[in-house]
């Protein structure tokens, strides 16, 4: 059995359908193919914090961690930046426009999120790293002292000596991909499940994506935006385009009563009380590589989890488990491992990809999805800022 779309996207994420939303802002109808539901896996169990811009120049300057970012090995942050400016400045109108045209809600809101120093060495960094962003023209960070900290905290630990605090957004992980799927319907889109398990091609083109099911689907211009599966699906192209994947967990809690707020994020867990009520916790920057593709539940690291929490803040004691979740994760191979992949399929004239982000898919969301949405109808200009930073991102 055979179909037709113009655009056939592999992958229901938060990539996918933030593409499939753009592409249809733009009059263009897509296929989404997702093997499992959308938003399924880790676009919807994620903490959905999208971080004040200019602090991801930071990772330019924190070593020895997952996802740091030097410059002089990485090419560093600034030529992708934009990814994530385009998001953080763009949520407020996106949640605006998801309700309006989908009919979701994804609770978006504002955060005051603050990395606490435990030693003198820590507000040192924090301090330093202040004046890299002042430096650079960017004043929306500040440091909190520890009374700053104790009037949101009254029984925050007391080795905690102050913070760096900026601004940063959050919304609901899967209310926020299913927002982008139900508004790309209303557009034109249309939502198959399927497992892709190879593709029809004819000299540089790709003709058709096959699915496990015997049906094939002939497309004028594929988009694989797979997570975890990217590498695979490359394969099936003939092309390598290595990554890492890895596995993150969080908590969702339920408290009783009033809690702050404010996030706080030390070296190993953070405690990010949402506008909807709920209280994540989870750690960021310590990594436990997958060998086998699939996600297993670490229920030492749970209990790690709390324990560290309670330790930061005595009173989380009272709160109640409503959720244990985790996913596998798709970073760009290392050392860059904080840099996307975005941009054409080596050898494909009508193929794209679209990935590799780890942990900072909602981050970059609406910011790749436009830049893909605009690469796949040909909006993007020679000699621009955009494409310089898709052959900058593109995979080789």
């Amino acid at each position: 059995m055979s179909t037709r779309k113009d655009v056939v996207i592999v992958g229901a994420g938060v990539l996918g359908c933030s593409t499939a939303y753009h592409l249809g802002k733009k009059g263009v109808a897509s296929l989404v193919i997702e093997r499992e539901s959308i938003g399924a896996r880790a676009s919807g169990k994620s903490w959905a914090v999208i971080p004040y811009p200019p602090a991801m120049y930071l990772l330019e300057h924190i070593p020895d961690k997952f996802y740091s970012m030097p410059v002089d090995d990485t090419g560093g942050m600034a030529p992708f930046l934009e990814l994530f400016t385009d998001t953080y400045y763009r949520l407020e109108d996106i949640h605006g426009d998801l309700k309006q045209i989908g009919g979701i809600d994804f609770d978006y809101g504002e955060m005051t999120y603050v990395n606490v120093a435990l030693d003198e060495e820590e507000v040192g960094f924090y301090r330093q790293a202040l004046e890299i962003l002042r430096s650079l023209g960017h004043h929306g960070c500040d440091y909190l002292s520890r009374d700053d900290l104790t009037r949101e905290y009254p029984d925050l630990n007391p080795a905690v000596l102050g913070g760096m605090a900026m601004p940063m957004l959050q919304l609901e992980p899967y209310r926020y991909t299913l927002g982008y799927a139900q508004a790309a319907e209303k557009m034109g889109a249309e939502f198959r499940q399927g497992d892709v398990v190879g593709f029809g091609t004819k000299g540089d083109r790709i003709t058709s994506v096959r699915l496990a099911s015997g049906a094939e689907i002939e497309a004028d211009t594929v988009v694989i935006t797979a997570g975890p599966w990217l590498t695979q699906c490359a394969g099936y192209l003939g092309r390598d385009i290595p990554t890492t994947v890895s596995q993150e967990q969080c908590i969702r809690l339920e408290f009783p009563g009033t809690f702050s707020k404010m996030t706080l994020s030390a070296p190993k867990v953070a405690v990010v009380p949402k506008i909807n009520g709920d209280i994540i916790i989870g750690v960021s920057g310590d990594k436990s590589l997958a060998s086998n593709m699939r996600y297993v539940p670490d229920e030492e690291e749970f209990d790690h989890f709390m324990e560290l929490a309670i330790d930061l803040v005595p009173s989380l004691d009272k709160a109640r488990i409503v959720e244990k979740r985790g996913d596998l994760e798709c970073w760009n191979a290392g050392p860059a491992y904080a840099k996307p992949i975005l941009g054409p399929m080596p050898g494909y004239r009508n193929g794209y990809v679209a990935g590799a982000v780890g942990t900072l898919g909602q981050s970059m969301s609406a910011g790749v999805g436009r830049n893909m949405a605009d690469l796949v109808t040909g909006a993007v200009l020679d000699h621009s800022a955009a494409k310089r930073m898709i052959e900058y991102l593109s995979p080789r």
